[in-house]
């Protein structure tokens, strides 16, 4: 396996030399500051979980306070050093790095601070996933997290924010009550509701990277559930004739199904199972329940056999059933333990309005049919919406896509660096010329680099919500402090 973190000096001229005007940062105050004269540790700490990203920052500075932070955004200012604001490093097109920028990273931000009474949660900019799922599952509490087990999730929920509860408790952005940034002055901003509500407003959707730092935020918890259980199925080698039947019944089933269900399914190509789909589904309850009122859904999926409630191995050895009931935070971990610590990829993911029909599933499996030379892994996966989703106001929040019914994203990963090139391009071309046309717009969560008109596709066409967005950018940043390519 190659990636794109060869030490060698000369390999990255002209970025990430070293240099002997680094000194000036010596009069920069934060938790630490790293620059490529730190060798080893530069090249450690520039690279992003996406590893097909690979960006030269100026210099990597961590904050631990609000004051790291203002002095950050002063400095940088100072200095004319573009601004580039990091957490969880999650952006999938580097957003949160670049060449020549300054990093302000504020995963070291990690206070979490319970109130019990009011069932909410104040985080720092830095806590992670796993990080919020772990302080709150001794209390009995959960939030709205996404899967992965480091990303930030501030980031997250400032793009919106899907996850496996979102058709019971809504996106993540659903869940803030308040928000703390530091503003291009270094101004602290209670943001919420009443203080800066238009602030407020698009920083629930179209907030990551664009107004200010995070520093904080301040969430609503739950103790509406203390077991979940999840269901796998894994069906390998599949036929043309049986995935489209598959996709069709997981449409037919989350038009309908209880609103504790929420999930993803996979039309995928690898190099070990070959073509093949399969499903990820969490169940806000036991065990029984869930296979109770998961039989339309296994009776269109696996009429081949009748699953019983523990593991299920089908008679011809390649379909694996599993339904485990355990508590909410196993459950949740269990999935985040999917990820690995990093993979280079290519990914996004775009609204739909209505289901699949026949002839686009059809070709959907043609495509993951043809993956790119050197792909591991490519899949087109359809993610769960609707719910619980679609009751909050249309233009309460920045988030545009509340009417959409599913999510179809596609991805292609690789391992040897050679084929990084053929797989971009494979997925986009795939993007432009076959999910396009069926969607309503993208997942600023899962963004492409390559859409020119991002805007709209992220946030909307509705030239109300474009002006809103600008009239907030030039209220809070008026000088274009925080930015990235493809920022507000």
């Amino acid at each position: 396996m190659t990636h794109p973190m060869n030490n060698s000096h000369e390999e990255h001229l002209p970025h990430g030399e070293e240099r002997d005007e680094d000194a000036i940062f010596t009069t920069l105050e934060c938790d630490e500051i790293i620059t490529a004269n730190h060798k080893d540790k530069y090249h450690t700490n520039r690279l992003c979980w996406n590893r097909a990203i690979n960006a030269f920052p100026r210099v990597i500075t961590y904050c631990k306070t609000v004051e790291h932070v203002r002095k950050c955004i002063a400095f940088a200012r100072e200095h004319a050093l573009p601004i580039r604001i990091r957490s969880g490093a999650h952006s999938y097109e580097g957003f949160s790095t670049g060449d020549e920028v300054m990093i302000i990273d504020v995963s070291r931000m990690k206070s979490i601070e319970l109130d019990m009474q009011k069932l909410e949660a104040r985080i720092g900019a830095g806590v992670q996933n796993i990080e919020i799922f772990t302080a709150l599952k001794d209390k009995g509490l959960i939030a709205v997290g996404g899967a992965c087990p480091t990303v930030g999730v501030c980031g997250f929920v400032m793009g919106g924010g899907w996850s496996f509860s979102s058709r019971y408790f809504g996106l993540g952005c659903d869940s803030v009550i308040e928000f703390e940034i530091v503003d291009y002055e270094g101004n602290l901003l209670t943001v919420n509701s009443e203080s800066h509500p238009e602030l407020f407003w698009a920083c629930r959707g179209a907030g990551a990277g664009n107004f200010g730092i995070c520093v904080s935020m301040k969430l609503k918890v739950y103790n509406t559930f203390d077991r979940a259980t999840l269901i796998t199925l894994n069906y390998p080698n599949c036929c043309e004739k049986k995935i489209v039947s598959k996709i069709k019944a997981w449409q037919n089933f989350f038009k309908t199904c209880d609103l504790r269900f929420n999930g993803k399914i996979n039309i995928y190509n690898c190099s070990k199972d070959g073509i093949g789909f399969n499903f990820l589904i969490v169940f806000y309850g036991g065990a029984d329940e869930a296979h109770s009122l998961l039989q339309p859904l296994l009776n269109d999926c696996c009429p081949e056999y009748e699953p019983s409630i523990t593991a299920v191995k089908y008679p011809d050895s390649s379909i694996d059933l599993s339904m485990q009931e355990s508590s909410v935070y196993n459950t949740l971990k269990t999935i985040c333990d999917i990820h690995p610590d990093y993979e280079s990829f290519k990914s996004t993911g775009g609204f739909m309005s209505r289901d699949l029909e026949t002839e686009e599933i059809q070709n959907l499996i043609e495509i993951v049919k043809r993956k790119a030379t050197g792909c591991t892994y490519t899949a087109f996966s359809i993610y769960g919406l609707e719910g619980n989703i679609r009751k909050v106001p249309h233009d309460s929040t920045a988030f545009p896509y509340r009417q959409a019914q599913q999510m179809i994203g596609l991805q292609t990963q690789w391992e040897d660096e050679q084929y990084a090139k053929e797989n971009k391009e494979w997925l986009v071309d795939t993007i432009f010329k076959h999910i396009l046309p069926i969607t309503d717009g993208f997942f600023t969560n899962f963004p492409l680099i390559e859409l020119k008109d991002y805007r709209k596709q992220y946030y909307g066409r509705e030239e109300w919500r474009q002006e809103k967005l600008s009239k907030v950018k030039y209220q809070y940043d008026p000088l274009r402090i925080f930015s990235h390519s493809q920022g507000v």
